[in-house]
């Protein structure tokens, strides 16, 4: 069978394996991968739009989706454009990054606030007590680390110059 979390946990404990093997600097081997992941979400997007998973919330906007019987935010389309924005951003290095990580904490960071946007719009998110929708608190979250790590690593590459 197929099981993508199983595979996620496999291949990152490989990868893992294979660059403290090879002794790969974190922070460079993770910038190199950003592109590649970003290229990912916009295949995740893609994937959700041929599967009818991640659908959008019943509207009434004249770009809606007919979907599981009802007019829907179409918001498999917002997952793929802006997977398309974010990768261009990544790939033709739009933003600086002063130190090395922080392509990858770029990534991230620009991943949880289109999650964070998208999730407005979704009807089959997970939602916490009050309402609160679980993504949109995670996307909340992973951009307060990022924004930790763009001030400490960043700071911490100006001290050490073999960072860089």
């Amino acid at each position: 069978t197929f099981l993508p979390g199983a595979g996620w946990v496999f291949g990152t404990l490989i990868a893992i394996g294979y660059g403290y093997r090879q002794r790969l600097p974190l922070r460079n081997t993770i910038d190199a991968l950003a592109p590649g992941l970003a290229f990912f979400m916009i295949m995740i997007g893609v994937s959700h739009l041929l599967s009818g998973n991640a659908y959008g919330a019943p509207t009434q906007v004249p770009w809606a989706v007919y979907l599981w019987s009802d007019y829907r935010q179409p918001t498999q389309l917002y997952e793929i454009f802006l997977g398309l924005v974010i990768f261009t951003v990544i790939f033709a290095r739009v933003i600086p990054a002063p130190a090395p990580g922080l392509r990858f904490v770029q990534l991230v960071a620009l991943t949880a606030s289109a999650r964070l946007f998208i999730e407005g719009f979704r009807g089959d998110s997970a939602i916490l007590y009050d309402g609160y929708r679980t993504a949109q608190v995670a996307s909340l979250i992973i951009l307060i680390v990022c924004l930790y790590l763009f001030r400490t690593w960043e700071e911490r590459s100006e001290h050490e110059p073999n960072l860089r």
